[in-house]
């Protein structure tokens, strides 16, 4: 159950399945509807629903196994002003496991009853719909678990097999998956699992104590359609100075505003980022005509000038060479100097309209699935601002042609 900022309230339930908007029950493909303060809650296809919030959050609530899946992807400008049972979104997964404020150990004899309790809910501040008779009592098993769970090997042995013939194969998630089904015994939780391996994210990349004279943007979003340079409802283009995204729709508007865009290349199999300046460059060659022929119909006022550190299969092919900065290297970078060092490496010139990058590629697919997250990527604004970003999460947006993209950017004031 969600809460909107104008106190809105979407109920989601399964087995059997009904949604809930202000406790109105909502006919089986009821499309999408707009709350009063902007937010969007769509039925993206027969059990998968979305919410995007005025804020700029995205739910997603797959309720396909009779259980519920949901991702919650959180606007950037909400680090480190959350709580609960995620965490507080500061980029440190170490301190996310707190009762009342304090942090706790992983350990079973400090998680229950003690962990349980307080962030329970009350019939006073419960989101759900109940049946008539029911409340928040009639769910609430406070024993529960009473012990740790023990697996017999022969139920490790056989959820596993369940979990790697659905393809489940990448830690943590085939871990987490082997638990899931061996607990409770229903093989939907291995697909649940592929979904979630699938869905790359790479985390909350710790930002370090950032000082006054840079600008950081954790987690900026951009969406791109793979089959379609010319989809112009893809959020594909960014202004490192604000941290900001708009659809290519927009692009016009905002062209004083935009210093790049993230695009498809080489037929979809690859996510590359063109500085304006390139894309106005390479004209119908480079393999960016499409999305050309759209910002020429569009009539923008100007092209921004600037670069980007050019790279190509760094991951694999260049992480010897000196000039190649690590993304563990990130925390470090905390002040204008330090960006302005690791900028010495390489000689980056505003006026380049041949810089490209490429941030995503295919592996053993013909959609990009790798990507490039262990390097930073140095980039220079037409103000001869000096930035960096890296990638810190990847994924197929479900019930649309799309996937997302973040990048952590920091950048000179």
């Amino acid at each position: 159950a969600i809460k909107t900022s104008t106190n809105e309230i979407i109920s989601v339930t399964v087995d059997p399945l009904k949604i809930y908007i202000n406790k109105k029950l909502q006919a089986s493909g009821f499309g999408s509807v707009t709350l009063t303060d902007g937010s969007i809650f769509s039925e993206t296809d027969k059990r998968t629903y979305r919410l995007d919030t005025k804020q700029g959050d995205i739910i997603i609530i797959e309720t396909e196994f009779n259980f519920l899946d949901y991702t919650i992807d959180l606007a950037s400008s909400r680090a480190s002003k959350v709580k609960g049972l995620f965490g507080n979104f500061d980029g440190n997964t170490e301190n996310d496991l707190s009762i009342n404020g304090k942090v706790i150990t992983d350990v079973f004899s400090n998680k229950y009853p003690a962990y349980s309790d307080s962030w329970r809910i009350t019939q006073n501040n419960s989101l759900f719909v109940y049946e008539d008779g029911k409340n928040t009592a009639t769910y609430t098993i406070k024993t529960f678990p009473e012990n740790e769970v023990q697996f017999t090997e022969n139920q490790i042995i056989e959820a596993t097999k369940t979990c790697k013939n659905a393809g489940v194969t990448s830690q943590p998630y085939l871990n987490n998956c082997v638990f899931d089904v061996a607990v409770c015994g229903n093989a939907g939780f291995a697909k649940s699992a592929l979904g979630a391996q699938n869905l790359i994210f790479i985390g909350n990349i710790p930002s370090g104590n950032i000082s006054g004279d840079i600008n950081y943007f954790p987690k900026v979003r951009l969406e791109i359609n793979p089959n379609s340079q010319s989809d112009i409802s893809q959020l594909n283009l960014i202004s490192w100075g604000t941290g900001k995204v708009f659809a290519l729709k927009d692009g016009a508007a905002n062209a004083t505003k935009v210093d790049g865009a993230v695009i498809s290349f080489g037929g979809g199999s690859y996510f590359t980022f063109y500085p304006m300046s390139t894309l106005k460059a390479c004209d119908n060659s480079c393999d960016v005509g499409n999305i050309n022929e759209v910002i020429d119909s569009q009539e923008w006022s100007t092209s921004r000038k600037g670069s980007v550190e050019f790279k190509f299969g760094i991951d694999k092919e260049n992480s010897n060479d000196p000039n190649f900065v690590s993304s563990s290297k990130w925390p470090s970078l905390i002040k204008a100097s330090d960006i302005q060092n690791i900028h010495k490496l390489i000689n980056l010139d505003i006026d380049d309209s041949s810089n490209f990058a490429t941030l995503v590629e295919s592996q053993n697919s013909d959609l990009p699935n790798t990507p490039y997250s262990n390097t930073l990527y140095r980039f220079i604004t037409q103000e001869g601002k000096k930035g960096v970003f890296v990638i810190s999460g990847f994924g197929k947006i479900e019930g649309t042609a799309k996937y997302f993209i973040t990048l952590d950017v920091k950048i000179e004031k």
